[in-house]
């Protein structure tokens, strides 16, 4: 019994003595927010690549896009969206504005405005709206599931 006891005493003088490796907490808000800067940047550059990284890509990925009242499903259908969309228009400028993040529990909500000035052809626009973006974290990584868009205003010059 006394060996017990010793080698039990001896094991935890031991694990005492292990460095545990430090991690950084990061809010779940501030993981959200830099989705949505990352959001930002992506239509900035038409990056596609950083929008494969923002969407869910399961089936359940509902999408109200700029000025379509129709809904897209997954993230197939989101991606040739955006597809087409970088195709048809040139974006010059994309900005973010009253961003606020709410989270509670894997579930995290955005809203906030935008503009975007872009050309099609020779013709100069302004578009400005409003975004809601549902997120979920699965399995650590937060994805978009929901996007719904507000049909924009437009400034033609």
């Amino acid at each position: 019994m006394k060996k017990l006891i010793i080698f039990f005493l001896l094991g935890l003088l031991i694990s005492g003595c292990i460095r545990k490796k430090e991690t950084v907490n990061i809010p779940n808000e501030k993981i959200v927010l830099d989705l949505i800067q990352d959001y930002a940047k992506a239509m900035r550059s038409e990056d596609i690549q950083l929008l494969d990284n923002y969407y869910a890509h399961e089936n359940n990925l509902t999408f109200f896009p700029l000025g379509n009242f129709n809904q897209l499903s997954g993230w197939p259908e989101v991606k040739k969206y955006w597809e087409d969309f970088f195709k048809d228009y040139e974006i010059t400028g994309f900005a973010l504005d009253s961003v606020s993040v709410k989270v509670v529990g894997r579930t995290a909500w955005c809203k906030g405005t935008w503009e975007m000035r872009l050309t099609k052809g020779k013709k100069k626009q302004t578009w400005i709206g409003r975004f809601t973006t549902v997120f979920e974290n699965r399995e650590g990584k937060w994805e978009a599931v929901h996007e719904h868009t507000s049909s924009p205003r437009f400034i033609t010059k």
